[in-house]
């Protein structure tokens, strides 16, 4: 079965300053910065005080001309909000979003387990192996080869090593 590779387009746009948006639009440079506030666009981060930079593309374009009052900037920015909030539940249902407090809870426990592991469990493990050890290499390689052991089952099912 062959397999399609999604190809992303890279965006088309480029970082101006407000004036160089203005003059692109046409429009006086207070009234770019006005419809720019009302439409909730914030400089490119790598923007400094003196040289703000957007990112201009199509959709700011059309955005920045439909947005003949703040009315229409709320409602276009309303517009952009529900469709973000609707691309975020689609990616939630195809798996590709998870909720931070979940992601938060599995790094948690692993960390948990692994520090058990490591200060509980392996001294009781190899504890003997290590007293019967006649050299500083022997002592390296009883605990690497506990600690590979420990690591591998971590990557190859991290559900489990985290429930044991």
């Amino acid at each position: 079965m062959a397999q399609h590779a999604l190809k992303l387009e890279e965006p088309k746009g480029e970082l101006l300053s407000k004036s160089a948006i203005a003059r692109h639009l046409k429009i006086d440079k207070a009234t770019l910065t006005s419809r720019l506030d009302d439409l909730g666009y914030e400089p490119h981060e790598s923007s400094t005080p003196k040289n703000q930079l957007y990112w201009f593309d199509d959709e700011m374009e059309f955005a920045i001309k439909a947005a003949k009052d703040t009315v229409s900037a709320m409602k276009i920015r309303e517009m952009r909000a529900r469709a973000e909030k609707l691309e975020m539940a689609n990616a939630v249902t195809r798996g590709e979003l998870v909720p931070q407090h979940e992601v938060t809870d599995i790094i948690q426990r692993i960390v948990s387990t692994l520090y058990q592991e490591y200060t509980v469990r392996q001294p009781k493990r190899i504890g003997g192996q290590l007293v019967k050890a006649k050299t500083i290499a022997a002592v390296r390689k009883a605990l690497k080869t506990d600690g590979d052991r420990i690591q591998k089952m971590l990557r190859t099912n991290f559900e489990r090593f985290i429930s044991e």
